[in-house]
């Protein structure tokens, strides 16, 4: 008889509507002969399904202001994790060292789940409804993670399909560490993804089966604008424009009762509480108090499926949120001046000024409260969404309409979009946007994207774009500033100028697959080709 081996499952991440799933849970590791589709269910169930465990890709793009401060302050800041190796784009160095800070063993954890529960399917009890519930959130949890690995271990997949026959990354598709398959190519590896995808979308066709917290989505299962949403962002991360269009279309008008957020009206800084005030140094010597203005997602009544405009919750499990400074590139997205970027309510709302002064963000590992700069915040208790949502459909489709020359169509989209991200007293030339030409109007829309989500999409937005040669659209190079370092140290007194070129250092674009899978993987006879630098 097959057994299940379930960890720690956690319910209290679950809104009270989703709670007629389990009446009783493990509640300890335990060995365990499944008999009734909740035991599926609470398969779901658990936080880790819903984190990407230490994504780093955060710190490799021209987002993430890596300041020398940090390091000087503290030297494990960087170092304690490995972290100076993606700061850097150190790739070579970091294929031999026992690095693991990697999303590959929490997706494949979550991919494993996804197979017990195709696998035991046809052995439980419950109706059929459950099943095929349960079937289409195994298929579209699998290419949901198939997705993140290929993303973050391989190259890009080129418009024209030219590097199909790339490496890809292995597709598990049994519920079995000990038949861990080899690494796929680049065509088969996205050809999976795009499959499962289309079986979790038949399945939820005809059925009404959104019953959900909040409106008619259930955040955290499969949905059929969740579907829609995955469906164009893998076609868009491979250059379909068209495909990804039609089905930016489709989880737009099936989005149900999620829908764009007025920032004029429904956010808001946090509730008196929250809010620190703290002694901020504005010239040498000089102290003044001033209070720092969190965002209305610190509230501790705020919960994650507040957010009304995600599709499907995820999150990052960057362990240095605090830290996410942006450069000074990408703050001048948001305004020239500070009058300028204060219209645009994201940075108002969302970028904290003097949070660097407040005692949370140092959590012991800076010395004194010697710095000052805005940190992004923008989360339910310092957890970033990454899933999917209604906005990046919105700016999907904005894309691909300027790509098929349709530039009325596009500013038309973004401008509706920027309504409910910019004050209402803003000038309308501050808050509308102009498109003068096809190449215009993308890098706009490209622009717009990371003000939208910065930190987060960057990064694939330079592999995508990097991928089909379209380099106009992004910088020549990105550079940082950083310190000398070896496998388990980094030198503060030896200053060092980093680079990064998209077009001559292609092959960083995948990050490493870390050392110590590879050894467990040559434990069971499988041989995980590493990325060549």
């Amino acid at each position: 008889m097959k057994k299940i081996y379930v960890l720690i499952i956690s319910f209290s991440f679950l809104l009270g509507a989703c709670n007629d799933l389990l009446e009783k849970v493990p509640s300890k590791q335990s060995d365990i002969v499944p008999t009734h589709v909740d035991y599926l269910i609470g398969l779901l169930s658990s936080d880790d399904m819903y984190v990407s465990a230490s994504d780093d890709k955060v710190l490799l793009s021209d987002d993430f202001n890596a300041l020398r401060i940090f390091q000087e302050q503290n030297d494990k800041t960087f170092s304690r994790m490995g972290m100076q190796f993606p700061l850097t784009w150190s790739f070579k160095n970091l294929t031999a060292v026992k690095y693991s800070r990697s999303c590959w063993e929490s997706e494949y954890s979550i991919i494993y789940r996804a197979n017990t529960i195709l696998d035991y399917l046809s052995d439980v009890s419950g109706t059929e409804q459950e099943k095929l519930r349960l079937k289409a959130d195994a298929h579209f949890i699998r290419a949901f993670s198939h997705f993140n690995l290929v993303n973050t271990f391989s190259l890009p997949y080129k418009a024209d399909k030219s590097n199909g026959e790339d490496l890809g990354v292995p597709i598990q598709t049994f519920p079995s560490i000990a038949n861990f398959p080899v690494r796929s190519s680049l065509e088969d590896t996205y050809q999976f993804i795009i499959d499962e995808l289309k079986i979790s979308e038949e399945l939820l066709k005809d059925q009404e089966l959104e019953i959900a917290p909040i409106g008619n989505i259930c955040q955290w299962r499969a949905s059929k604008p969740a579907v829609y949403a995955l469906l164009s962002k893998v076609y868009f991360t491979i250059g379909d424009y068209s495909n990804a269009k039609d089905y930016a279309t489709k989880a737009i008008v099936n989005s149900g009762a999620a829908s764009l957020i007025d920032f004029n009206t429904e956010v808001s800084y946090a509730d008196e509480s929250v809010n620190k005030e703290v002694d901020v140094m504005i010239e040498s010597g000089v102290i003044v108090k001033d209070t720092v203005k969190m965002p209305m997602t610190s509230n501790n009544t705020f919960e994650p499926f507040d957010w009304k405009e995600n599709f499907y919750y995820k999150t990052d499990g960057f362990s240095s949120k605090p830290w996410l400074v942006p450069t000074d590139d990408l703050i001048q997205l948001y305004g020239e001046t500070e009058d300028q970027r204060s219209y645009d309510l994201r940075w108002k709302y969302l970028f904290v000024q003097n949070f660097s002064y407040t005692e949370s963000f140092f959590r012991g590992f800076l010395k004194g409260n010697t710095y000052n700069a805005p940190i992004k915040i923008c989360a339910y208790k310092g957890l970033h969404h990454i899933g999917l949502n209604l906005a990046d459909m919105y700016l999907v489709k904005a894309e691909c309409e300027a790509r098929e020359g349709n530039l009325g169509e596009a500013q038309d989209i973004i401008n509706q979009f920027r309504l409910k991200r910019f004050d209402a007293s803003a000038p309308s030339d501050i808050r509308n946007l102009t498109f003068v030409s096809k190449d215009d109007a993308i890098k706009k829309i490209l622009d717009e994207r990371r003000r939208e989500m910065p930190f987060y999409s960057r990064w694939y937005d330079l592999r995508r774009i990097a991928a089909n040669g379209e380099f106009s659209y992004i910088p020549e190079k990105l550079s940082r500033d950083f310190f000398e370092f070896d496998n388990n140290n980094v030198f503060t007194d030896r200053p060092k100028a980093y680079e990064f070129y998209p077009k001559t250092d292609y092959l960083k674009f995948a990050f490493p697959i870390p050392y110590t899978d590879i050894e467990l993987a040559e434990k069971f006879g499988v041989i995980l080709e590493q990325n060549k630098y």
